[in-house]
């Protein structure tokens, strides 16, 4: 099957009047498909399509502008690791300060109960000592 072809298979397949849609529509799709949405192979792609039709400078301005975007991408995905560090952290200080919690709240039952048991055994020591 030729490109020509293919093409034409492609605007049958995902537009609704393929005959308004443009060889380059389809072929994008094709091309985005191909690479399953990787943005650097589509790029690498147009970058060829230019320089195979000689255009050298407009390439350069369009990798730099590709490199700058890709630049902002990197930082906003470390932005985005460093909060959820922060939140990480953050989750790990607030089990502890519950754990801190729980312990003393532990403690303080520990007491009770042996209140209640020094209370009973007194309660019982009286009985004996009573009744004996």
């Amino acid at each position: 099957m030729s490109l020509k072809q293919l093409i034409d298979q492609q605007k049958q397949n995902s537009f609704n009047h393929p005959e308004l849609a443009s060889d380059a529509e389809a072929l994008g799709i094709m091309i985005a498909h191909h690479f399953q949405w990787g943005g650097q192979e589509i790029f690498d792609t147009l970058q060829a399509a230019f320089e195979d039709a000689n255009y050298h400078t407009f390439n350069g301005k369009v990798a730099e502008a590709w490199e700058q975007d890709q630049a902002r991408d990197d930082i906003a995905e470390r932005r985005m690791k460093m909060d959820a560090e922060e939140i990480a952290r953050d989750d790990l200080e607030q089990i502890k300060a519950e754990e801190d919690e729980l312990e003393e709240r532990q403690k303080c039952l520990d007491n009770r109960r042996t209140e209640a048991e020094n209370r009973l055994f007194a309660i019982q020591d009286k009985k004996y000592l009573t009744n004996a």
